[in-house]
């Protein structure tokens, strides 16, 4: 099927977020990035205030505060490495800044959000029990109105 929100084509998990913004730290700040772009906000945070939320690696934990600004034309989001605890296997340091917006992801936000734990898997040598005719993993879209069929493999294609 088609991506319902018109993504579609082959990504990398690279290109999951923001330009540079690890996949692991993508899917650590994923609910907070969809929430601020559709237009959330949190009750625990002030107004114009920022989340933080932090990547799971023990040995190189990367904090990441996260904002929004409305803009007229678009929502920006926005998020900056506060510290690196350790040593971050992507080189993060305190003070890194990145932003962006809906328009400017290559790939559907829910799928990379809810994927990545997958690829993790697939990466560390698993193999998913889903496969198509050829015999390459899919996973199916997270979005329950939508029937988009990802295969993932060196890239993931969407459609």
């Amino acid at each position: 099927g088609k991506c319902r929100q018109g993504y579609g084509g082959a990504w990398t998990v690279g290109e999951t977020g923001a330009a540079t913004l690890c996949p692991f730290l993508f899917h650590a700040a994923y609910p907070y990035f969809v929430t601020l772009l559709n237009g959330g906000w949190f009750p625990w945070v002030p107004a114009g205030g920022t989340v933080i939320a932090q990547c799971g690696n023990p040995e190189g934990a990367v904090e990441l505060e996260i904002g929004r600004e409305v803009r007229e034309d678009s929502t920006v989001v926005f998020a900056r490495i506060r510290k690196v605890r350790g040593i971050c296997p992507q080189g993060y340091e305190s003070g890194q800044a990145f932003a962006f917006t809906m328009d400017e992801l290559p790939c559907c936000p829910k799928a990379a959000g809810a994927f990545i734990p997958y690829l993790a898997f697939v990466a560390q040598g698993g193999e998913l029990p889903w496969k198509d005719a050829e015999g390459t993993p899919v996973l199916c879209c997270p979005d329950v109105s939508c029937d988009a069929v990802f295969t993932i493999g060196k890239d993931w294609r969407c459609g």
